[in-house]
């Protein structure tokens, strides 16, 4: 509140207004602030190495025989099979007495064999609808999506809070729930498959997209396994906050009987966007995924950092098939569908400049269509799309480029990592 009233005023947001429009007066612990500062300068200096990294091992990967993709499908723009008017199903779990929607997207033309399905899952405080044009994208090049809604995470949920009615952020139990939504609504298409499909639905390869808390929901059924060992540790750093994800990550602290796994074999690849992962999971979790994963990182993230969240957490997949993409400037959400608050408040300041969401969905819908139609849909052709060359071609001249890394890549980030993760914890345990 004191951010946006501050940033409202005519003289923008200063550290004086803020201070000002906070509800009480404060006690400031300048040796605290010190540490903070000096591990937050190490955390921004780590995600500048980290960029640099991943775009250093992006260049070196370009072919020495340039492919012209100007002459290839552009994968930005949408498919040939056309999309119909998305079709909601109102689902219920009498088992877990769990109802929720289900939005269905289906192509207009059905492809030739099998129809591809991909299961998309929202992340905290977001909704169905949110990934409406991610859904009728991957649709035009005729795919069955399938949108769950996830109530006791989702907008409507936030909502309540809002309102006060609610007192928490989320329902512990979604830790739980996320990933049997998941599995739910595939069994709900293996019913409808025959009566509403005609049996064209390929069930058996499924791929799974989820942002933030449903990257998350995505890793869990692609086989990642929750490590409590871990997740106690990470949550008692000082400082931890600064990766905001731990927030949400060390209320399953709080879960009692949390199962440890959720793998849905149903599910042969998985996209995080954005993931919640790294600590509730740990090395060993993340070990544990034997299917292709792509991981998507913004380098403005401050709700998931790309140093905390994602690029651990690609050096430990052991899948062979693991991909890293990194868009310079993705903040995590799309500030153009924030309040007007929000918006004021970026806006603010002056210096800061985002990438449009349009170039922002040019990067992720392109690597998204491209990743399923290989591990999904079967389709080889695609593995082009793939590569460094690709992205570097996408990002054009570009001041926001998208730079991508495959798992051939994992063990140079590692090496180039490994000092900044020593310092680290050498810095980490003289704080403690």
């Amino acid at each position: 509140t004191a951010l946006i009233k501050s940033a409202s005023e005519p003289q923008g947001l200063t550290l004086l207004n803020f201070l000002d429009h906070l509800p009480a007066n404060l006690q400031i612990n300048l040796d605290q602030i010190l540490r903070l500062r000096n591990t937050v300068q190490k955390v921004i200096d780590a995600t500048r190495i980290l960029n640099q990294e991943v775009a250093r091992l992006s260049t070196e990967a370009l072919t020495l025989n340039p492919i012209d993709f100007s002459s290839l499908l552009d994968l930005r723009q949408p498919g040939i099979y056309g999309v119909k008017e998305p079709q909601r199903l109102f689902l219920n779990d009498t088992q877990r007495n769990r109802k929720f929607y289900v939005d269905l997207y289906q192509p207009q033309i059905w492809r030739s064999g099998k129809t591809p399905v991909v299961i998309i899952s929202h992340g905290l405080a977001s909704r169905p609808e949110d990934f409406a044009k991610r859904a009728r994208h991957l649709a035009s090049y005729g795919y069955v999506v399938a949108v769950p809604q996830h109530p006791g995470s989702d907008f409507r949920h936030a909502s309540d809070l809002l309102a006060g009615r609610r007192q928490e952020v989320f329902e512990l139990q979604e830790f739980i729930d996320r990933p049997l939504d998941i599995s739910y609504v595939l069994d709900e298409l293996e019913r409808l498959n025959a009566k509403d499909f005609e049996g064209r639905l390929q069930l058996d390869k499924v791929g799974v997209h989820g942002h933030s808390f449903g990257g998350y929901t995505a890793l869990a059924v692609g086989g990642a396994t929750i490590d409590l060992e871990n997740l106690q540790q990470e949550c008692q750093r000082e400082f931890g906050f600064l990766n905001l994800s731990l927030l949400l990550q060390c209320r399953a602290l709080a879960l009692p009987n949390l199962p440890t796994q959720f793998r849905d074999t149903r599910v042969q690849a998985v996209i995080g966007a954005n993931p919640v992962n790294r600590s509730i999971f740990g090395q060993k979790g993340l070990a544990n995924v034997e299917i292709p994963v792509l991981l998507g990182s913004g380098l403005y993230d401050p709700a998931t950092p790309a140093i905390f969240e994602q690029a651990g957490s690609f050096i430990w997949l052991k899948s062979l098939e693991k991909y890293l993409v990194i868009i310079e400037g993705q903040a995590h959400v799309d500030f153009s569908q924030m309040d007007a608050g929000i918006t004021d408040t970026i806006n603010s300041f002056e210096q800061l400049i985002l990438p449009t969401p349009e170039l922002i969905d040019s990067y992720a819908n392109s690597g998204i269509v491209a990743f399923f139609e290989v591990y999904i849909a079967n389709n080889p052709d695609f593995k082009v799309y793939l590569s460094s060359a690709y992205f570097h071609y996408l990002s054009g001249e570009e001041p926001f480029r998208s730079y991508l890394i495959d798992g051939s890549a994992a063990e140079s980030l590692e090496q180039k990592l490994l000092p900044l993760k020593q310092q680290w914890l050498q810095h980490r345990s003289t704080q403690e």
